[in-house]
């Protein structure tokens, strides 16, 4: 896996959270969003689920903005901001 490829990583991150690694999944989308230019993103999401959970850090965040500034991976990205399971606080 090229490191610098922000879709990838994205898809690893989701492969993360349906196996539970929601750790793992949120250091994976953060590093995802900071590969697209989305630092305070990333910062936000890192402090959400650190302080209110996995499911938490889901609501709390705007993963859907992740893709500013990026023409590629744009609708890939968004389509997978958008997972079911939101509303359950689970924590870390």
């Amino acid at each position: 896996m090229d490191p610098n490829f922000p879709e990838a990583r994205w898809v690893l991150a989701d492969a993360f959270a349906q196996k539970k690694m929601y750790s793992e999944a949120v250091a994976e989308w953060q590093t995802a969003m900071k590969l697209l230019g989305n630092e305070p993103g990333a910062a936000a999401l890192g402090e959400a689920y650190k302080s209110s959970g996995y499911q938490g850090s889901l609501q709390k965040t705007d993963r859907t903005n992740c893709c500013k500034d990026r023409q590629s991976g744009g609708p890939l990205l968004i389509s997978h901001a958008f997972m079911p399971g939101w509303g359950k606080k689970t924590k870390p």
